[in-house]
C-alpha cells in the first residue's frame, strides 16, 4: 500500500514528473474534488456522463 500524500505532495511530485499544475489553489481545490490517479491518468475519462442540467448529474 502506498503512504498517504498531501495534496501539496501531490502537486510537488507532478510539478517534479513535469506537468505543469497551474494555479496551486486552483489545483489543489480540484485535487480535493477528484480523485489524484483519475487526474494524472485518465481513468474516469470514458465513463464520465456529461449533463447540460446539473441537477440531472446528481
Amino acid at each position: 500500500m502506498k503512504p498517504f500524500k498531501t495534496y501539496r505532495q501531490q502537486l510537488k511530485i507532478s510539478r517534479d514528473r513535469g506537468l505543469d499544475v497551474g494555479n496551486t489553489s486552483k489545483t489543489m481545490r480540484f485535487l480535493e474534488e477528484s480523485n489524484y490517479y483519475d487526474v494524472v491518468n485518465g481513468y474516469k475519462t470514458p465513463f464520465v456522463v456529461r449533463s447540460t442540467n446539473r441537477s440531472e448529474a446528481s
